[in-house]
């Protein structure tokens, strides 16, 4: 259903923030027969998180330690490189103080690394 997951054999669902541990075992406990479809690796599966909008806005820029891009999705490097540039004049910082990295899910050892400047 789309209401509030009642139990680990939910689905489809949404859980309070007070119950953000049970999302998670959730999460883990469908990975093994959905997460290699989604991404290719064995450990990842899609879903979304809603935060407060407030809470993160208040704690700029400080609260953001870098701006990543999947690799191989070239409109996605390029929109990266455009909040990149945007946030560190927005907030008169160093390119180098927010990094910009790509994520590399093939790479499980290390996923992030620096961009080419």
């Amino acid at each position: 259903g789309n209401g509030q997951c009642s139990g680990l054999e939910s689905s489809y669902c949404w859980w309070p923030p007070s119950q953000l541990r049970q999302m998670l075992v959730q999460q883990k406990s469908l990975t093994p027969s959905h997460g290699r479809k989604l991404c290719g690796q064995k450990d990842c599966g899609y879903n979304e998180l809603m935060l407060n909008a407030d809470f993160w806005r208040d704690r700029l820029p400080a609260i953001v330690e870098a701006i990543f891009y999947p690799v191989g999705n070239p409109s996605g490097e390029q929109r990266a490189r455009t909040v990149h540039a945007a946030f560190v004049r927005k907030f008169g910082l160093s390119a180098a103080s927010v990094p910009l990295v790509k994520l590399d899910l093939t790479k499980l050892h290390a996923p992030f690394s620096l961009a080419r400047p």
